[in-house]
């Protein structure tokens, strides 16, 4: 049924991106290990910023030494999503993530990242979960004067929209610049703009989704059952194809005056919603012979209506590829399971599954199913997650064990 519903409400945008120019369709290229079975392949699920103690494990795998640089040889490493948000060592961590591939490769390795959903929430401008020190890190010395322009030009906007409404002017006095300052802190603004037209916002939206390597599946969340008859490389361009269309809208949206650079999602969301209430106000009185007939008007309708469905979409959908948490939660026996299982395995070509987002804080890297999927979220960041270690999942050989740092 979910990949029913999402293969129609593909066709449906495609439709109306194709009817506005908006589509593209520059695909994503998979990486996938070919050749000789490497003699290591390490997972490491949801870091969450914890800088440290990644560091720490990579170098107790002897992946890095002292000075961060890549001894592995031909070894591959692959981290399932989840670096950002809720802990401090954000950007140090990206760097790192960016540089670690090229150094690998020299050496005969691969080092593979993947999107989580926390990847996705900061392309999309959901900044729920970012500690203090993730928009600390982005503030300068011109950040001040940045955050108060960019503070006028919300009050600006909000005037204008209210205008548009008949409603009153807002004083600026009334809470309202207060309130927005205490959502937008310094670094705020420069944060945005590296996760939309920054190099950091680059580099995200290159990175795969899933990963296939020699016997092994990885992702961030997992695939859900009806979306099996997927490939790894569909998977990879159906998300980087929605990021691209998120994007899109928002530029429209910009354009057209909706909403502002700096937007989070929930404040575009909100904008869109009132706009469409607005648009369809003059469409309406536009039947109605009040108003001018508007040619544009329905397809700024359709666009706005079309943005709003963007939570049923891969990237944000909770059994999409990067939220679903099936693995974690289905029960461990069961015919129905096993089916599911094999079914997945089966359509992937592949002898497990290797996923994270679903911290598992009691004994690490856990094995389910006999096996065949493995979870290795493992509560990384213990500041945030009471009796969190780092853990990875390593594979040589055909043998499967866990190695930890001491708690």
């Amino acid at each position: 049924m979910l990949k029913v519903k999402l293969r129609n409400w593909l066709h449906a945008v495609c439709l109306i991106l194709a009817a506005a120019s908006l589509l593209t369709s520059r695909p994503v290229a998979l990486l996938v290990q070919a050749g000789e079975p490497p003699p290591r392949v390490v997972a490491i699920g949801d870091i969450h910023g914890a800088f440290d103690s990644f560091t720490g494990l990579l170098k107790r795998l002897e992946l890095i030494d002292e000075r961060q640089r890549w001894i592995g040889g031909n070894s591959i490493l692959v981290q399932t999503g989840d670096f950002l948000d809720r802990g401090p060592g954000e950007r140090p961590l990206m760097d790192l993530l960016r540089d670690l591939p090229k150094q690998a490769e020299k050496a005969g390795g691969r080092v593979i990242v993947l999107l989580g959903n926390h990847e996705v929430m900061n392309l999309i401008g959901d900044f729920r979960y970012v500690p203090a020190e993730g928009f600390e890190s982005f503030s300068n010395s011109g950040s001040a004067r940045k955050r108060e322009r960019a503070l006028q030009q919300y009050l600006r906007h909000l005037n204008r929209q209210a205008s548009s409404r008949n409603d009153p002017i807002l004083d600026s006095q009334d809470g309202v610049r207060q309130a927005w300052l205490e959502e937008h802190p310094e670094g705020f603004i420069e944060r945005m703009e590296a996760f939309s037209s920054g190099e950091y916002g680059k580099w995200l939206r290159r990175l795969p989704a899933v990963a296939r390597v020699e016997d092994s599946l990885f992702l961030h969340g997992g695939v859900h059952p009806d979306l099996s008859s997927y490939s790894p490389e569909e998977i990879n361009r159906r998300i980087a194809q929605e990021l691209r269309l998120f994007d899109r809208y928002r530029r429209y949206l910009e354009r057209h005056q909706v909403v502002l650079p700096f937007f989070t999602l929930s404040e575009m969301e909100l904008a869109v919603h009132r706009e469409l209430e607005l648009a369809r106000s003059r469409s309406q009185q536009a039947l109605s012979g009040l108003m001018p007939e508007n040619s544009d008007e329905n397809q700024h309708i359709q666009i706005l209506e079309a943005f709003l469905s963007s939570v049923n979409w891969w990237i944000r959908h909770p059994d999409g590829p990067l939220w679903f948490r099936g693995y974690a939660t289905w029960p461990e026996e069961g015919e129905e399971v096993d089916s599911r299982i094999d079914r997945l395995l089966d359509a992937f070509s592949v002898r497990r599954l290797v996923v994270g987002h679903t911290p598992m804080l009691e004994d690490g890297v856990q094995g389910r199913f006999g096996g065949r999927i493995f979870l290795t979220d493992t509560g990384m960041l213990s500041s945030y997650y009471p009796g969190g270690r780092a853990s990875a999942l390593v594979i040589e050989k055909g043998s499967v064990q866990t190695v930890s740092l001491d708690p």
